[in-house]
């Protein structure tokens, strides 16, 4: 059965197959926070860049079970850069997002085991230090289901 890292990368790899003007599709490794995209380099392309990460994972099993059902919540974050027009930003960043959420939603990413992907919300990330960097951030947030093997 897949781990965590292994969804996270197969669906980077869906991503920048399935979105070749992207400037950038990575798998984010380590904790998420919005300066370390804002450290990626992200230039002032038009398509922008995306960003996959592993957000909470937990134990979905019967309390009274020692299955290990693991519901893991993913994003993706698309992010945009306009050194002169922000709404350029925003408009790059929310395109981006919504094709990342069109292939995220129902896929398993080729991966046994998995449940499909349901994507839970695409929103804005707020924050005041990326918008004053001319950064504008939307997230795909998605949710899966994976058994994970005992050692």
């Amino acid at each position: 059965m897949p781990d965590l890292t292994d969804v996270r990368d197969a669906a980077a790899d869906l991503l920048a197959a399935g979105i070749p003007e992207a400037a950038r599709v990575e798998a984010l490794a380590g904790e998420l926070d919005m300066a370390s995209i804002a450290r990626k380099n992200v230039g002032h392309a038009d398509a922008g860049s995306l960003f996959v990460a592993v957000g909470e994972a937990e134990n979905a099993a019967a309390p009274d079970s020692l299955d290990f059902d693991m519901a893991a919540v993913f994003a993706a974050f698309a992010v945009a850069r306009h050194a002169s027009r922000p709404a350029h930003a925003e408009a790059a960043a929310l395109a981006l997002a919504q094709k990342a959420a069109k292939l995220v939603h129902g896929s398993v990413f080729g991966l046994a085991g998995l449940s499909p992907a349901r994507v839970l919300s695409i929103a804005p990330v707020a924050d005041e230090s990326l918008e004053k960097s001319n950064f504008s951030v939307w997230s795909v947030v998605w949710t899966q289901r994976t058994t994970m093997e005992a050692i």
